[in-house]
């Protein structure tokens, strides 16, 4: 995972940001390759940076950005 270098994020982080992005991408219909998942994981290590590391957060605030949720 490219967007990871430079992160220490511990495993449990990972799993959780993978499970976040495979989510969203999921409700987005977006398939591996598409550039926009590269886009929404780049985001998704903003928002853990700055300390959220629950995948639901992290998906129910990338939905809500797409505009898919409240």
């Amino acid at each position: 995972m490219p967007y990871l270098q430079q992160n220490a994020f511990d495993p449990v982080d990972i799993q959780a940001m993978s499970k976040a992005l495979e989510e969203v991408c999921a409700a987005l219909n977006l398939r591996e390759g598409n550039p926009a998942r590269d886009v929404l994981a780049e985001r998704i290590v903003s928002l853990a940076r700055q300390g959220e590391r629950s995948h639901a957060l992290l998906r129910d605030r990338l939905l809500k950005e797409a505009g898919l949720a409240e």
